[in-house]
């Protein structure tokens, strides 16, 4: 369960350094992928005992993951709704 909190952590960087480089759908596509995969994988913490990562720097108990779980879907909420203010450089708006 360790790598669950590497990915938790590293998902949502990568993505955001690709939406620099792809192009916009693309980005709007992993953006929303990211939203969901760290959601998906919150909800694999639940019930689970104490899982550390990184020789102990990343630490998941019972009670983080009482917060993790509703941030893990806040951020999913608020990829799908940043869809549409996401656009190619250079467009009006």
């Amino acid at each position: 369960m360790a790598w669950i909190l590497v990915v938790l952590l590293v998902a949502p960087a990568v993505v955001v350094v690709a939406c620099a480089v792809v192009p916009t759908r693309l980005a709007q596509v992993a953006s929303v992928g990211a939203g969901l995969l760290c959601f998906v994988l919150s909800l694999l913490l639940v019930g689970h005992p104490s899982t550390a990562a990184l020789g102990g720097w990343l630490l998941s108990d019972p009670l983080s993951v009482v917060f993790v779980v509703p941030t893990a879907f806040l951020y999913l909420t608020t990829m799908v709704f940043s869809v549409g203010y996401l656009h190619p450089a250079g467009d009006a708006v």
